[in-house]
């Protein structure tokens, strides 16, 4: 089993990409989101989070430290790996799909919410299980969920956008996604457990039956990035591309931002990271 990393410096927002944090604090101030999220919690409408609370414990199992201790053990030991002590409370859902979610709490004296597939839990090591969550956690620390949640209430579904913020949105959407996989790596410390789960993930096959060739994995990764490069291919879908994915964690794992983590040290920019 891998040790997980816990470290002292954590500047959450060296972790996030510079790019991501400009749209989004961009996208933030055009919808007014201070102003969205005083209307929402002022509002007498049922709080989002509220109802997906209550939809998690009506229908999905709380996790907890006495009931199922060897499965909250990953879960715990993701927020000591983040630093991160507010309070989250971990469902597990009835669902072969490989999901997860989060909510961010809309009051002080409430929980932020953690909501994985048993399907995930399931197919996945208790490794690869930190990396998902710690991606969950990742979008709860960065506050890019409540980025998200204002987006949302503005344009429900992601419906009427207007084609001047449109790819804007896109944009940081994906670039989202791709800091929630930083902090993911944190929590699982090791680069080649986060490929093996986005390999489970994409192909929706274990490994107890199966070895998988790393090294030739990661050779095919790339000529599906020169394939795409040359190909100018679009990606309509809200997530990056796990090509994209993989890639981009590579680059974070080879940062002086990461290993300084690993060597429990104060966090400094690096603009070979930002290049990249």
């Amino acid at each position: 089993m891998i040790i997980f990393i816990k470290t002292k410096h954590m500047d959450y927002d060296h972790i996030r990409i510079i790019t991501e944090q400009e749209i989004g604090q961009n996208l933030w101030e055009l919808l007014e989101g201070n102003v969205i999220n005083k209307i929402k919690n002022e509002s007498k409408v049922e709080k989002t989070g509220n109802y997906y609370k209550y939809l998690l414990e009506g229908h999905s199992f709380k996790l907890g430290p006495e009931l199922l201790p060897e499965l909250y053990k990953p879960f715990k030991d993701v927020c000591e790996a983040l630093n991160f002590t507010e309070a989250v409370e971990f469902y597990i859902s009835n669902s072969p799909d490989f999901n997860a979610s989060a909510a961010s709490s809309q009051d002080e004296d409430e929980p932020h919410l953690v909501n994985l597939n048993s399907g995930l839990v399931n197919a996945l090591d208790e490794d690869e299980l930190r990396f998902v969550i710690g991606h969950e956690l990742g979008h709860i620390i960065s506050k890019n969920i409540d980025i998200k949640g204002v987006i949302e209430f503005v344009f429900p579904n992601y419906q009427g956008i207007p084609l001047i913020l449109y790819n804007k949105i896109s944009l940081w959407d994906k670039l989202s996604e791709l800091t929630a996989d930083r902090y993911g790596l944190i929590a699982c410390g090791d680069p080649s457990k986060c490929v093996s789960a986005f390999f489970k993930m994409s192909s929706g096959l274990g490994l107890t039956r199966y070895n998988l060739n790393l090294a030739t994995f990661l050779e095919e990764n790339e000529k599906l990035l020169e394939s795409f490069r040359k190909e100018n291919t679009i990606n309509v879908a809200s997530h990056p591309m796990n090509p994209i994915r993989i890639k981009a964690l590579e680059y974070f794992a080879q940062s002086t931002v990461y290993k300084s983590i690993l060597d429990n040290k104060s966090i400094e920019s690096d603009p070979a990271l930002s290049s990249n």
